[in-house]
């Protein structure tokens, strides 16, 4: 409730009625990032860029504000009838605002969409299993594919030790958006993006350096019509 982004689900109020709180929250018109990738896979380089740069936006406002999603996944990115693109569910939320701790080695998040480290029950997770989560959102977008087996599980063991192929033998990428795809993908906390902002202009800067023609315009117009569908 104390973000306020464009990417981002707002929250107009909250209170509590008999026992159980509630929240008032914007309503959005569209669909889910998955219910959208069913109806075109892969996407195009250009519309997957498009699509996740606003994902990597909100984390970089989320957190600014102490709070690390840790449930980043296709599932919470909605996606409206006009092209704007919306992060939800912060309900595990690891928040510098709380003071209140998650039970220990407790693992949350679906686990096709975790981190090596969440995977491993690591209890001081930052903001750069966020990164990993939406290289891995990314990494569907542009191969058709998920990373992880759909069987929990199997997902959870691979999470825990991730043996990913070169996303440039899978889809046909410039090199340098390939590069930028892996270094999200880092299995060391160390080597990925650690500041979500930085991220977010340089993948704006790849969607404008090999797709110069694109625009909010033609975004809308191709998600509208991949809705529509």
């Amino acid at each position: 409730a104390k973000l306020s982004h464009p990417n981002v689900v707002a929250v107009y109020d909250q209170g509590e009625d008999d026992g159980t709180v509630f929240l008032a929250m914007e309503l959005v018109t569209g669909h889910t990032l998955r219910d959208t990738i069913s109806k075109e896979s892969p996407m195009s380089p250009s519309r997957a860029l498009a699509l996740l740069e606003p994902v990597v936006s909100a984390l970089a406002a989320a957190h600014r504000a102490g709070i690390v999603h840790r449930d980043v996944s296709p599932e919470n990115v909605l996606v409206t009838y006009d092209g704007r693109v919306k992060l939800i569910d912060f309900g595990i939320a690891l928040s510098h605002l709380i003071t209140r701790q998650t039970q220990f080695r407790r693992i949350k998040g679906k686990a096709q969409y975790l981190a090596p480290e969440q995977a491993n029950g690591v209890q001081d997770l930052d903001r750069r299993v966020d990164i990993y989560a939406a290289g891995l959102v990314l990494f569907f977008l542009l191969t058709g594919r998920e990373a992880y087996s759909s069987d929990f599980m199997t997902a959870l063991s691979q999470a825990r030790n991730p043996k990913l192929p070169p996303i440039s033998k899978i889809a046909d990428i410039p090199n340098e958006i390939a590069t930028r795809v892996q270094s999200m993908l880092a299995i060391d906390p160390n080597r990925r993006p650690s500041d979500a902002g930085d991220l977010s202009r340089r993948l704006y800067g790849l969607l404008h350096k090999f797709y110069p023609g694109y625009n909010q315009w033609s975004f809308q117009d191709a998600i509208r019509n991949i809705l529509v569908r």
